[in-house]
């Protein structure tokens, strides 16, 4: 309810502002509801540009933003799944790219085991306890993920979550 609250405040805000043949304003107001991560962008312009109304929301919106949402922000590419059935480990390697605006940390990666015929056999997860700043791409290698299935064939996988750093 809180975080409606404070999109419908915001909304109305950039609403004025683009009345007042603000472009900044109608711009915003544009890509406003396309997700909250482009709306706390947007409150960090407006505040950059003196409107103290969202300068008082950064911080209280940034919090509502789910670690999901935060996950979405990140690109997996290059990923590398090796399955060793000899030892029932999944070996992952890979490159996190930081897509956002804020420094993120602690991505959280799903792999999906599959079998030869495409059935899931299962997930596992592992945190990557790193930081990953700003627009920029960060690898990580020779993750072990243990307790393959013994049928394993291969593995799909993606980031679930993340969290903003506190350093922010």
């Amino acid at each position: 309810k809180q975080v409606e609250k404070d999109l419908n405040k915001a909304k109305i805000f950039w609403e004025k502002s683009c009345n007042r043949n603000d472009g900044e304003g109608c711009a915003a107001l544009t890509t406003f509801a396309e997700n909250k991560h482009d709306a706390l962008i947007l409150f960090k312009k407006s505040c950059d540009f003196g409107y103290k109304f969202s300068c008082d929301h950064i911080s209280n919106f940034k919090d509502k933003i789910s670690e999901r949402e935060i996950g979405s922000l990140l690109n997996l590419t290059k990923i590398n799944p090796e399955i060793d059935l000899s030892w029932r480990i999944l070996k992952i390697s890979g490159v996190i790219e930081n897509t956002g605006d804020n420094e993120i940390i602690d991505a959280t990666i799903v792999c999906e085991l599959l079998a030869e015929s495409g059935t899931k056999l299962g997930d596992d997860k592992v945190v990557i306890y790193q930081k990953f700043p700003p627009h920029q791409k960060k690898m990580f290698a020779n993750i072990k993920m243990p307790m393959v299935p013994a049928q394993s064939h291969h593995a799909n996988c993606f980031i679930e979550k993340a969290k903003f750093s506190t350093s922010n």
